[in-house]
């Protein structure tokens, strides 16, 4: 084949790989325009602080804090730790704040009682601390930690007959860790209004010792109530409701 032949189709072959990669890099812009193939940004892994709680499961009605303990490794432009529930609702803001304000390194500990600032308790369930460093609104940096349930109980009945001597509700509950702010066990009907008291505690309670308290379907008086929906509850001797239940009551 003449040389200059081979000249010409080399220039052809050269034109047409330019012009396929040319196509395909347009093409590739054209789509990621359209949101077809745009990259999904990745967040950097944070590993400027170390952090650990302790207990990872305590007891916010008995008085019980956790204890979040973290460690700066590496200054960091600034710090905020939340605390949320299971469904990603913060119950604890800026538990730790540096306001836009450098952290430097070092060892730093900070309690979380288990309640919101209103200084109401939590419920049982699973929470997860976050820590959220500098401009990061997604936090590689989380931790869980558990508020058990005080009180365990149940009742033997779901109603009373009134026109049954014998009826009654048994209750019997138990402390799930040694207790001491002092309770009471009371019925209160559907307006709140407290009908009688069952059971009561100013002294130390050991945990999972079973405790039984009856009820008879009367007021404090005697006198048989009005059939329909009871409450019994549990409320400590500084007003927080720490279990309840249902009791029916039949003519």
């Amino acid at each position: 084949m003449p040389q200059n032949t081979k000249n010409v189709i080399q220039i052809v072959v050269g034109i047409l790989v330019v012009a396929v990669i040319g196509a395909a890099v347009y093409l590739g812009s054209s789509k990621s325009q359209k949101g077809a193939l745009r990259p999904i940004p990745i967040l950097p892994r944070v590993s400027s602080i170390s952090h650990s709680a302790n207990p990872a499961t305590f007891y916010p009605q008995a008085g019980e804090s956790v204890t979040i303990k973290y460690e700066v490794l590496s200054r960091v432009s600034s710090l905020r730790l939340d605390v949320m529930d299971r469904y990603g609702a913060v119950v604890a803001a800026s538990l730790v704040e540096s306001k836009n304000l450098p952290v430097e390194p070092g060892n730093y500990t900070v309690q979380w009682n288990g309640k919101n600032a209103a200084g109401r308790t939590y419920g049982a369930g699973q929470y997860t601390y976050s820590f959220f460093v500098g401009s990061q609104t997604n936090s590689f940096l989380t931790g869980k930690i558990a508020i058990a349930s005080l009180l365990t109980h149940s009742v033997d009945t779901n109603a009373i007959s009134l026109s049954s001597p014998n009826s009654v509700a048994t209750i019997r509950y138990w402390f799930n860790t040694d207790f001491s702010g002092g309770y009471i066990l009371r019925i209160v009907d559907r307006q709140g209004r407290i009908v009688k008291n069952l059971n009561s505690a100013t002294t130390s309670l050991p945990a999972n010792e079973s405790i039984y308290a009856t009820w008879n379907g009367r007021n404090a008086s005697s006198t048989p109530v009005s059939p329909g929906m009871y409450t019994y509850e549990f409320v400590t001797n500084a007003g927080t409701t720490i279990g309840s239940g249902i009791i029916g009551v039949a003519s």
